[in-house]
């Protein structure tokens, strides 16, 4: 004896089996630049947050003014950029950035008055025009080669830093 489905008992029984018949999709594959970007990414933005920490391995949101750990698994000490990873003359500025907390950096866009704020005690009026002047200039994308040794030299410069201030 057969059974008999209805249409939409149909269709919902067709649709399962072209899923289960479905091949896998594949994640596309990271190009080698993208890969260098996030490698001298990580590399600048350990460095600069190791370099404000203290002994303790405490850091201070620099726009809300919140103590945090340098380092956290959830990543709540990031660093901050002023004007935009974007801007590639500006990107890897220490002069640019500040240690913000999550909330700050991610969900209020980077708090960027209050960032200039502190951008202009810590560094001077002058030097933040000409972060603002830099980041309006045209982006010149950073060969994969650049990149490399940009992570090369942020890499050597933080373990420097972990040796001389005993931070894990």
């Amino acid at each position: 004896m057969t059974e008999t489905y209805t249409a939409s008992q149909y269709r919902a029984l067709r649709k399962e089996a072209e899923k289960k018949n479905k091949p896998a999709k594949k994640k596309p594959e990271v190009s080698a630049h993208t890969k260098a970007l996030k490698k001298a990414d990580t590399a600048f933005s350990l460095w600069f947050r190791a370099n404000e920490a203290d002994e303790n391995g405490l850091v201070r949101c620099c726009t809300c003014g919140k103590v945090i750990k340098w380092k956290m698994p959830d990543g709540s000490a990031q660093t901050g950029h002023f004007e935009s990873r974007g801007h590639f003359a500006v990107r890897f500025m220490k002069e640019n950035c500040g240690v913000q907390c999550l909330k700050d950096n991610y969900f209020m866009e980077g708090a960027k008055i209050k960032m200039r704020q502190y951008l202009v005690k810590r560094y001077g009026e002058d030097e933040v025009l000409k972060i603002e002047r830099l980041a309006k200039l045209p982006n010149k994308r950073l060969s994969d080669f650049e990149l490399n040794e940009i992570a090369k030299f942020y890499q050597s410069e933080f373990k420097k830093l972990v040796k001389l201030k005993g931070l894990v």
